[in-house]
């Protein structure tokens, strides 16, 4: 599902694997469902693509845990104010 910011965590996780990302093509239907593909270059990468995924989906869940944390928090310190 499509959240701000998603973009650049994607980006940043493959930049951090020394991953240069030669194309892009970014899709987001109306119900915000993302696919997103990237063609990448791994000269300076030493990962397997399995290593890669893995990274990935490491990177990616903690960037949503993280987010979703602070905007529960925030949530929460705005009831808080009320």
């Amino acid at each position: 599902r499509d959240r701000n910011g998603l973009l650049h965590d994607i980006t940043s996780a493959l930049r951090s694997m020394d991953l240069e990302i030669k194309t892009a093509v970014i899709k987001t239907d109306v119900s915000g469902l993302v696919s997103d593909s990237f063609e990448v270059d791994k000269s300076y990468c030493a990962l397997s693509p399995k290593e890669i995924e893995q990274g990935l989906i490491s990177r990616l869940s903690k960037e949503f845990e993280v987010k979703r944390k602070r905007t529960l928090d925030e949530g929460d310190k705005r009831k808080r104010e009320v």
